[in-house]
This record gives structure tokens, sequence and C-alpha cells, in this order.
């Protein structure tokens, strides 16, 4: 295997389907090339690799490798469309994607929010976690394995979406770039035995951490050697509350050691998806509490917690909400005049936050109002009693007043009394008179009520003889007229009988 430089230009031919369009760039094993397919007339992208291939051993393992690539099918992956040699140099046709490297995102963006450095880095997870676990077309395992991960070797389509290009294979790899950052310690050693699934770990850990610094978090002092500068691999976050989860990840990414790090891109990617979590909700949150949404902010701080329990700034913030919530409740209850209730809330508040100088000056303020307040209802007090004071002696003026008049009245009375008492005598003495003269009149009708009632009784009695006499008449009368009938009916036959001789 040997190496050769060949630069093509713009309307090159390239292999039977192929015209160069322009030149991309040129790495240590590599250059890239944008090209057509002529038959398809169909944008694509070609990387041709700098190692001749020298042995029919190294043609069919490079075969092997592309084929795999060929069959990868996944969102997160570029699509590889053909494979070959031209010039004895191997190429591998790639889909033409419609974006920017990753490289530029960082370079414009960083230090980049978690929110967004986390979202790329869960979806390379994706992908390579995919490629990782690749079998063959017999349905065995055949792992396929990044190995050159770095910000240019992943793409950002128009929407954002991530697309892992630029495999490295085995047989087109050449040697190691001394200038490039992004190299794990085991690739350092060139035991190329040693790198698997780990590899990639290391390597993203270093794409996440230039995205969230800005820079990568070593000094090499020379080839075979990277040493962390500090413990702390980046000094700030977006949001900070969660400066020790990230560096925690961060710290497990990077073990020199492959056994501390992840085992899978799964388990990287679960983690970051926590964090992106997180970093949402305390976002949103911080929303809230600007918006003095207090208590949307506080269910939102709990809710980020439990994606994150053992954090501890979380439950600060959380509590830093609440002593607003308690603040502004406090505001309120001091503003409708019912201190109590404040002083309350303000004590309430140094439970959280003993140190708290808007509490601590309010509770002063709210105790001076509350002596003040009760001084006021003092002298209300005293001032009440007073009234009533005032009140009760015009009532006892008048009670006084009152009584002093129905003396005189009953004064009065009395003497009206005596003068009348003189007359009595006489007029008790008329009283009888005209006592006798009724009881005389009294007898007097009873006589002539007697004398009455005996008139009556008489000429009742002549009615009823009257009556009886009465009756005799109307019987002597029928009988009469009975014998008139008979004599009438007599007469009427014996003037028949007269009339028939």
């Amino acid at each position: 295997m040997s190496d050769q430089q060949h630069i093509f230009k713009s309307g090159d031919k390239f292999s039977n389907y192929y015209e160069i369009d322009s030149f991309l760039e040129k790495s240590h094993s590599s250059a890239v090339y944008t090209a057509r397919n002529t038959r398809m007339n169909h944008p694509v992208t070609i990387r041709v690799f700098s190692t001749q291939l020298d042995s029919e051993e190294e043609l069919e393992v490079f075969e092997l490798e592309a084929r795999a690539l060929i069959r990868l099918n996944h969102p997160n992956i570029v699509r590889f469309y053909h494979y070959g040699v031209f010039d004895q140099m191997p190429f591998i046709v790639m889909e033409d994607v419609d974006g920017i490297f990753l490289r530029s995102k960082i370079s414009d963006k960083a230090p980049m929010a978690i929110v967004d450095a986390s979202r790329w880095a869960i979806q390379i997870c994706s992908g390579l976690q995919y490629a990782h676990k690749f079998k063959g077309a017999d349905g065995d395992p055949q792992p396929i394995y990044h190995q050159d991960l770095t910000p240019e070797n992943i793409m950002l389509n128009a929407r954002d979406v991530v697309r892992i290009t630029d495999f490295r294979l085995a047989q087109t790899s050449f040697g190691m770039d001394k200038n490039n950052p992004y190299i794990a310690p085991e690739q350092l050693n060139g035991n190329t035995t040693a790198l698997d699934e780990k590899t990639d770990i290391y390597l993203l850990g270093l794409i996440i951490c230039e995205m969230l610094s800005d820079k990568i978090p070593f000094a090499r002092d020379n080839f075979e050697e990277q040493l962390l500068e500090e413990s702390d691999l980046i000094k700030t976050t977006s949001p900070a509350e969660l400066l020790v989860e990230v560096n925690e990840i961060l710290q497990k990414c990077l073990a020199e050691d492959s056994v501390d790090r992840y085992d899978s891109m799964d388990d990287l990617g679960i983690a970051l998806g926590s964090l992106q979590q997180t970093a949402a909700l305390i976002q949103k949150a911080t929303n809230y509490d600007v918006d003095e949404n207090y208590d949307r902010a506080l269910e939102t701080w709990k809710k980020a917690s439990s994606y994150l329990p053992n954090n501890r700034e979380i439950p600060k913030r959380r509590i830093e909400t609440e002593v607003k919530s308690l603040l502004l409740q406090a505001g309120k209850q001091e503003a409708s005049g019912n201190i109590a209730e404040a002083l309350e809330i303000w004590r309430h508040v140094l439970t959280l936050d003993s140190e708290n100088e808007a509490a601590l000056h309010s509770i002063e303020f709210g105790k001076l109002h509350l002596e003040i307040n009760q001084l006021r209802e003092t002298i209300d007090q005293q001032q009440d009693e007073i009234q009533k004071v005032a009140l009760a002696k015009e009532d006892a003026d008048l009670a006084k007043e009152n009584i002093e008049r129905d003396l005189i009245s009953k004064s009065d009375h009395v003497d009206r009394l005596e003068v009348d008492l003189g007359s009595f005598p006489d007029q008790v003495r008329e009283q009888e008179e005209e006592i006798e003269q009724l009881t005389r009149a009294r007898e007097e009708s009873g006589l002539l009520v007697e004398r009455l009632q005996t008139e009556i009784e008489a000429q009742t009695q002549q009615v009823q003889e009257l009556t009886d006499s009465q009756t005799e008449l109307e019987s002597v009368r029928e009988e009469l007229e009975a014998q008139l009938n008979t004599n009438t009916e007599l007469i009427s036959k014996l003037e028949n009988d007269v009339e028939n001789r």
C-alpha cells in the first residue's frame, strides 16, 4: 500500500460515470470533490483516497468495507452509492448533502448552549450506534467504526439534521495526522486492534467539548501524550446549573482507559438526552421566573430535578424562585394592609434564605408597622371609651331632667287629686240617690213585664181558640161541598131519565 497525490480539475472525467465539478477539501489521506453522475444527472460527492492498493488482499478488504458502507441506511449517516478504483486510487461515492459542516456551526456559535450541542450530539450517537451494531449480509455482526470523527466529517442539512460522513476505511488509512487534535489515546500508540466503539465515544467527547467551550481541552507535549490541563474540562455552560453534569459526561467520554468510558453510544445518548431535557426545562423555568409566573416556574424546576436528582444547583434555583414568589405574595399582603400575614411569609422566606435582605428589611418594617398599628388601635380604643363616657354623661343629664320633670308632673297630679277628694262625698250621695231611683225603676219594670206576659198568654189562648174554630168551619165546608156534589149528580141523573122517557 503506497501513497500518491492526484488533484482532479473541474470537467475531468472520473471513472465511467462521473464528471468532476469542483474540489472541496484535502486531508492527509484523501481528497473530496463534488461531481455529477453523468448517466443519472445526479449530484454526488466523491472521496478519492491517496493510498494506492498494491495487492489483491488489500483490494478485497477495501471492497468488503466499502460494500458494508453502501448497505448503511440511517437518517444520520450519508448514503454511500458506489465504490471502486480509478487510476489505482480507491474511491467511494456518497450523496451530495445540501448543508454545512459542523465546523462552520462551531466557528459561528461556539460556545453553544447545551440544548443545541446535545441535540446534534444525540443524533451522532444514534447514527454511530447503528453503525456499531451493523450486521453483514449473512446476518453476522459486522460493526463499522468511524475512527475519524471530527467536526469536518459531520454535516448538518437544511433541516438541521446530522449527516455523518467519511468513515475511515482500514485499507485507505495512511498514518496519523499529527496536526489533528481529534485522536484517541489508543490511536496514538498505533494499536489498531484496540480501536472500537469506545474510540468513537472518545472522539465524540472531544466534539461535544469543542461545541460547548470552543476549544479542545488538551495540551499536547508531544505526539504520544495528551494531558488534561485541568480537572474541569470546561468552565462555563449555558445553563450554568449543569456544569457539573456536563463535566462528568465529558470525563467519562474522555477517560484515558477505554474501559472507563461509556459502554456504547446508546448509553452516551441517554446521558445526553437527560442533559438536554434538563437544559430545556431550566430555560423554560427561567423564562417563567422572568415573567413572574412563579407557580409554573416552580413546577418546571421540580420536573428538571427529576431528570438529574443529584444536581445541587437546580434546587438552589428552585429556592430562588420560591423566594421570589413568596416575596411577591408578601408584597400583596402588605399592600392590602395584612401586615401580620406578610410577616409570616417574610419569616418563611428566611427559612429558605436566612440572609435575604429584602425579607430582613421587610420584617423590621413590618414589626414597626404593627407596633404603630397597635398604638393606633390603643388610641382609638381610648377615644372610643372617652366618647362612651361623654355619651353616658349626656344620657345621665337627660335622665335627671326627665326625672325632675316627672316629679313636677306627679306633684301637680297629687294636688289635683287632693282637690278631687274634697268634692268626693257629695258625688257619692248623688250616685246613691241615682242608684235608688234606678232600683225603683227596675222594680216597676219587672211588674210591667209580668202584666205584659199575662196579657200575651191570654191573647195566645184566644188565637188558639180561633184557630180551632177555623178548623171546624173548614170541616163543615168540606161536608157541604161533598153533599152539593152528590145532589148535583142526582139531578143530572133525573134529567137524563126524563129525556129518555
